[in-house]
Formats: C-alpha cells, sequence, structure tokens
C-alpha cells in the first residue's frame, strides 16, 4: 500500500513539473513591443518585450526558450514560463520574420535579404539584394528550402536555397506580409492578408507547391477579418487546421483580434481567444509544438531532440527515411504519419542504423523530452547532399492503434562532412 501510494505521488509531482516547464498554448507580437501569451485554455497575459512592433517569433531549436524580433533591431530570448527577457541577440537591422532551419540555425528575414544564426550568435548572409522582403518566411519540410515573400502586397514567394546558391519564384498573388507557413497534409503554402489596404482584402490564401499562382482560399467575407499571422498546427491531429492571429480593426463591426482556429477541410472557422477592443497580433507562435529539430553539435555530428510535452514519460519511436514525407502512412484515428518508409526506416526502427543513429527508441522524461543523436563522420564526404526525414511517435496502449502522438516531420540536409 505505501509502495503504491509513494508511485502515485510521484506520478503526481512529475506531472505537475511537466506542466509547469511546458505551458502548451500560442504566443502572439503586437505593438509597442508587446507580446501576448496564451494559456491552453485561452487565457491571454501581456507582457513587454523591446520597444517595437513585434513581427516575428519563433521557438528556438531545442523548443524551450521564445525568439522575437522587434524593429528596435533587436531579437529578444524570452522564458515562456516566467516570462522574462533573458538574452538578446544584436545586429540585425529590421528583422521582420524568424524561423528554424534543418540545422537548428535562426533564419532572419529582414526589408531585403535572408540571414543565418547560428549558435555562436553569428550572422551569414544566405540572400541579399531581393526585392523588398516583407516578413513572410517559413522553412520547406521537403527540402529545407527557406520559402519568403518577395515584396509588399502580392508579389511572388521566393524559394532560396540553404546556402543562397540559387533564389527561385514559386509564384505570385498571395500576400505573406505577415507570415505564412508550410501545410504538410495539403502540400501548400498559406498565408493571411489584412486590413482592406489592397485588393481582395483580408483573404487566407492558399499556393500549392506545384501552382505558379496562389488562390483564394478563405475569402473576406467569413470571419475572422483582418488576418495577420498565420500557422499550421498539424501536430497529431485527425483534422489538420490553420491558427490565425488577428488584427482589430477600427471599425469594431468588423470582429476583435485574438486567436482563431480553420479547419482545413471544412473552412469552418471557429474561436479560441479573443482580445480587448483595439488589440491586435501581427505574428503568432504555437508554443512548445510537438515536433522533432536536428541541431548540429559539431563536424557530421547531430542532436535530433524530440519533444513533446504532453507525452512524458511514454515510449516514444523516431523514424527516418531517405526518400520524403510524402504521401506519408495512413494511421488508425484519421491520421497520418508523414514519412515515407524505406529501407532505412526499416534498419533504424530495428537498431540497423547503430552507431551512426543512436537513441532512436527509450522514454521521454519528465519534460517530455528525448535526444537521440546522429553521426555521419565515420562516411564523411559521400554523405553531403544527403537529406534524412524524421518524425516521432509516442506508444500509448489506448490509443488508436497504439500510437499517442505523431510529430511534424524534420528534414536534415546533410553538409560540411
Amino acid at each position: 500500500m505505501r509502495e503504491t501510494f509513494v508511485i502515485a505521488l510521484l506520478s503526481i509531482l512529475v506531472a505537475g513539473v511537466a506542466a509547469q516547464n511546458h505551458p502548451n498554448g500560442y504566443v502572439g507580437g503586437s505593438g509597442s513591443g508587446q507580446v501576448i501569451f496564451f494559456s491552453s485554455q485561452g487565457v491571454a497575459t501581456t507582457v513587454t518585450v523591446g520597444t517595437s512592433t513585434c513581427y516575428g517569433l519563433v521557438m528556438d531549436a531545442p523548443n524551450r526558450v521564445l525568439l522575437a524580433a522587434n524593429l528596435d533591431n533587436l531579437i529578444y530570448r524570452v522564458d515562456p514560463v516566467t516570462r522574462a527577457i533573458i538574452g538578446s541577440i544584436p545586429g540585425v537591422s529590421s528583422p521582420y520574420d524568424l524561423a528554424i532551419d534543418c540545422h537548428g540555425d535562426l533564419i532572419v528575414a529582414t526589408s531585403s535579404a535572408v540571414l543565418k544564426i547560428d549558435a555562436s550568435n553569428t550572422i551569414t548572409t544566405i540572400a541579399s539584394a531581393l526585392s523588398t522582403i516583407y516578413g513572410g518566411m517559413t522553412i520547406d519540410p521537403n527540402t529545407g528550402d527557406i520559402l519568403v515573400q518577395s515584396a509588399a502586397g502580392t508579389d511572388p514567394v521566393l524559394r532560396v536555397a540553404r546556402d543562397g546558391s540559387s533564389v527561385v519564384t514559386l509564384g505570385g498573388g498571395m500576400d505573406a506580409r505577415y507570415g505564412m507557413d508550410y501545410h504538410i497534409p495539403t502540400d501548400s503554402i498559406y498565408s493571411g492578408s489584412c486590413c482592406g489596404d489592397f485588393s481582395p482584402a483580408d483573404a487566407i490564401y492558399q499556393l500549392p507547391m506545384l501552382s505558379t499562382t496562389a488562390t483564394i482560399f478563405l475569402g473576406s467575407a467569413a470571419p475572422p477579418v483582418g488576418v495577420y499571422s498565420l500557422k499550421a498546427d498539424r501536430s497529431s491531429a485527425a483534422v489538420p487546421r490553420l491558427v490565425l492571429g488577428a488584427f482589430a480593426p477600427a471599425a469594431s463591426s468588423r470582429g476583435p483580434g485574438g486567436i482563431f482556429h480553420i479547419d482545413v477541410a471544412t473552412k469552418s472557422v471557429t474561436t479560441f481567444s479573443t482580445l480587448p477592443p483595439n488589440a491586435s497580433l501581427y505574428e503568432t507562435e504555437i508554443l512548445y509544438r510537438r515536433n522533432v529539430q536536428t541541431i548540429r553539435t559539431a563536424t557530421g555530428q547531430w542532436a535530433v531532440g524530440i519533444k513533446i510535452p504532453e507525452d512524458w514519460a511514454k515510449v516514444f519511436v523516431l523514424a527516418v527515411s531517405t526518400t520524403g514525407i510524402r504521401p506519408g502512412v495512413p494511421l488508425p484515428g484519421g491520421r497520418t504519419a508523414y514519412l515515407t518508409p524505406d529501407t532505412v526506416t526499416f534498419l533504424g526502427l530495428t537498431t540497423g542504423l547503430a552507431p551512426f543513429l543512436t537513441g532512436a527508441a527509450g522514454q521521454l522524461d519528465a519534460g517530455g523530452e528525448a535526444v537521440a543523436k546522429l553521426n555521419l563522420t565515420a562516411i564523411g564526404k559521400p554523405a553531403n547532399g544527403l537529406r534524412l526525414f524524421f518524425l516521432a511517435l509516442t506508444l500509448n496502449p489506448a490509443a488508436p492503434g497504439g500510437i499517442e502522438t505523431v510529430t511534424d516531420p524534420t528534414v536534415l540536409l546533410v553538409e560540411g562532412l
């Protein structure tokens, strides 16, 4: 009896630690340095980060710290638990949007360039002299390329190679000035426009990856109006949805600012949380998104970090493929594991990739984290250019098919050997 009580007590304590350290929800950037945190219940708390408008937000590579880009030329590091500023990255002029690439480096879109900032805060220019970048950036999980809006208004989206060796026009007719994201199930980029400053106003755009022209996914007749930031909330979702941060227009009849969900299949809109009158969100980010992130630790070596906060202490399996993420594998419960199985997948699930890949199965810790290790130094230069695709699953006998959660996939482009 005493042993049962101790085990139960420890479970409660560990659950408390996990919940405290990993507050799932959303965060939005606003004007005058305001950053608004939303709990998983939609309760909003506003903190001040810098002195200027916050257009760029992203969780860092380990998925523990929020990075917030302000137009006062600083990128702030913010602890999502204490909501205190714990550092900053100087030297970036007018950072508009942020992303984390396939090596865990921070990618920054400025008014005319795409920059990379590594773990030592060294800034490298990937592409410059681009045509008036104005926000809107995401990473293509198929290739690791950077997707960025080329100019204000409905100008083309550009595909920028991670090393800057090429810049390719994907398509036009899309306004992604205030953020865009890649949506894996539809193989499309989505973005939202705002505020009637061009026509059509307040639309949500969709640009399929094989298309040259964007179309209106959801027009201004449907709420919410004043769409700014948009994210694809796809982790472990049977019904994939978009997450919108909304601007509060001057005319109150047009709707409040806040966070809204849109079901991709039905285009139905639901309200997650609204803000007081005239409070707006210029950018949104998903706090502690369930993901796998590759982070370079040395030449030819990477940490493959897994973070699924709500699945602390559950058994996990890391799957790897050299083929791609589409079409993926259908799973019970209407879900899809976006990874294309191949020989490497089989070897990885049977420890056949050791010693190159270790720690690919085990138990998540109290924070819902685990780290596998990838070491390709023994292969050397022939591995350069190889793309490895990862995703993680957690197991639960009570879940459909015994699978509790499926993470977003991520791609690692092997280089530098």
